[in-house]
């Protein structure tokens, strides 16, 4: 093996690593949906990190949802300021989020 296949290979192995702890990926459906009217359902891709917050890519925005033990949350859509939410577990096994302010809300699985 030559320097420059060992140095590809080792910084293909230590990327790897990084963004294999970071987070895992997860494509899913997911749902939003305004005050009073039925969720739809989306495709998303949900990101899981092992510790932090919950990123889902949804209808071309990055959603990020920060879930405290309290059951309340702060939500950003596309790097924004966060908004105050809460959260819940859905009755169907997935996290609902809601945004207090407009009353939107987001289902994604776990």
């Amino acid at each position: 093996m030559n320097i420059i296949t060992k140095t590809l290979l080792g910084s293909s192995l230590v990327l790897g690593s990084l963004f294999g702890s970071v987070a895992e990926a997860k494509p899913a459906g997911c749902n939003i949906g305004a005050p009073g009217e039925t969720a739809k359902t989306v495709y998303c891709d949900h990101f899981l990190p092992s510790k932090g917050n919950h990123v889902v890519f949804m209808n071309g925005s990055r959603y990020e949802f920060n879930l405290y033990t309290d059951g309340t949350a702060q939500i950003s859509v596309n790097n924004q300021r966060f908004v105050p939410g809460t959260w819940m577990y859905h009755s169907q096994g997935g996290i609902q989020v809601t945004n207090n302010a407009s009353g939107y809300f987001f289902i994604f699985e776990r």
